[in-house]
């Protein structure tokens, strides 16, 4: 004797619809593509397909991930009020602007901000508390100081601290 099927048939699920990348909301556009680097999104994603290059040249996007890249340098230099781009620039201009001046702006505001490994670090309170000379934090405001980090065998402890500051 043959079993007999108790499943049902309600319409085609969720699995059985075509669906592209395309088809998502735009605010789940705009926080996949703000998981890309920069580069990522002006030199891939453009050529790839122009519907998505124009949400990835969307100002939504830019302005998330400018909050996202900058967000200590916005606390520091401009007290957390994001700076809006000028008249007919866009927020990826203002973006790719911030990129290239933000280490400058922090020196000039009197902060001693750095990067290492990309993250931005404030090392401004630190000073009188590094074991170093207070030199030493000066000399690496305003560049990336990954190497000079890596080569001066800074600690464990060390390290945990950049993660606090």
């Amino acid at each position: 004797m043959a079993a007999q099927s108790t499943t049902t048939t309600t319409g085609p699920t969720l699995l059985d619809l075509p669906l592209t990348l395309l088809d998502l909301p735009l605010d789940l556009l705009h926080r996949i593509l703000g998981s890309l680097s920069p580069r990522e999104i002006v030199a891939a994603v453009g050529p790839a397909c122009f519907a998505l290059y124009e949400v990835a040249s969307s100002d939504e996007l830019w302005q998330l991930m400018f909050n996202v890249r900058f967000g200590t340098v916005l606390v520091c230099i401009f007290g957390g009020a994001c700076p809006l781009p000028p008249p007919a620039v866009s927020w990826r201009s203002h973006y790719f602007d911030l990129a290239r001046t933000w280490m400058l702006r922090a020196k000039a505001a009197g902060r001693v901000l750095f990067s290492i490994h990309g993250h931005v670090i404030d090392a401004t309170g630190y000073l009188d508390l590094h074991p170093g000379l207070p030199e030493f934090l000066l000399s690496a405001a305003g560049t990336d100081a990954t190497e000079i980090f890596a080569l001066a065998g800074h600690s464990q402890n060390a390290r945990r601290i950049l993660q606090v500051l």
